[in-house]
């Protein structure tokens, strides 16, 4: 029960310091004529293209399904994550992002002016779907940053249990804070949507 209260209080005053920083450092006014490059915005793609998208992350979804729970290879979901790596990751440049799909729905709750696209929705609601049918599946073997998880780790590491609890708690503070940007149309937060 103390670690848990050490553990809130942490995040709290995490939390507490980023506010007050982002209020102490505000962005830098140019006054030497300087102005400020536009937002990149990536064209948009062909309709058809988005579909084939989320085809492809349904039948992602429902192999990782099948490989996780009923087969339970190691080798499948390996070659999984190198294919949805190489596909999500790198042709399609992130598409499935976890955080940015969340900022997409939260922001098209909070602000009546933005439109979400169907694609997007179901970007969001499919993952979500299929993990509580079937696990972390999404992570283990579609998501392109689970991808480079496993890939990369070579030995793993055990470590002590505070640092274990400490460490829990960090994606938890950074889902909350990208809502609140999402939310509050933060300007942080808009540079980091994914454009469908």
């Amino acid at each position: 029960m103390k670690k848990l209260i050490l553990i809130i209080f942490l995040a709290i005053n995490l939390l507490q310091t980023t506010i007050a920083f982002a209020q102490r450092f505000p962005k830098p006014e140019f006054e030497s004529g300087h102005t400020q490059p536009p937002l990149h915005q990536s064209p948009t793609r062909i309709l058809a293209l988005e579909y084939l998208d989320v085809f492809v992350l349904l039948a992602a979804l429902s192999l990782a399904s099948y490989l996780v729970v009923k087969k339970r290879s190691r080798r499948g979901i390996f070659w999984l994550s190198i294919f949805s790596l190489l596909y999500f990751g790198f042709y399609r440049e992130g598409c499935v992002c976890s955080i940015g799909a969340i900022q997409n729905i939260t922001l098209a709750l909070f602000n009546p002016n933005y439109s979400i696209p169907l694609t997007a929705v179901l970007f969001f609601i499919l993952p979500l779907i299929y993990t509580l049918f079937y696990g972390r599946t999404f992570c283990a073997g579609v998501c392109p940053l689970g991808a480079i998880q496993d890939l990369v780790i070579f030995k793993p590491i055990e470590l002590k249990k505070w640092t274990q609890a400490l460490l829990r708690v960090i994606p938890y503070i950074y889902l909350a804070l990208a809502v609140l940007y999402a939310a509050t149309e933060s300007e942080g937060s808009m540079q980091n949507f994914i454009c469908l």
